[in-house]
């Protein structure tokens, strides 16, 4: 497919509500489960708006069919959360950049994790050759 520049970008937009119930639903006591779960209640959001509105995602061009596309929903990230936050004034720099370097953190402790999990799932001895 094409890329158009501008398009993901204005797919991932964030209307005023979205803004306005993220600043009075944030509060730093947050787990990242709960981060997780308000970016959740923030695409179902966007989807709403754009639902209500009559807005249409963008499409683009399939060089293999030969033919426009529309594009798909993108789920509003973490770090898109995060990012949104300094937009309303809910953190300032300092403060993003450490809950940014945290987020990082934990998505490599995930990672761990999930290794870790699948290597003891995995089986193993004559099992394993069989």
């Amino acid at each position: 497919m094409k890329y158009t520049p501008g398009l993901e970008r204005a797919y991932k937009a964030w209307y005023k509500e979205m803004l306005a119930a993220l600043k009075e639903r944030w509060h730093e006591g947050l787990s990242w489960t709960e981060c997780e779960a308000l970016c959740g209640e923030m695409t179902a959001m966007r989807a709403g708006i754009r639902e209500e509105r009559g807005i249409k995602p963008p499409r683009m061009f399939c060089r293999n069919c030969q033919a426009y596309h529309e594009m798909k929903n993108f789920d509003v990230s973490v770090r898109a959360l995060l990012f949104s936050l300094k937009k309303v004034g809910a953190v300032d720099e300092t403060k993003l950049a450490s809950l940014d370097k945290a987020w990082q953190k934990e998505q490599k402790k995930r990672k761990r994790e999930m290794a870790a999990h699948a290597l003891a799932s995995a089986p193993t001895g004559e099992a394993a050759h069989a």
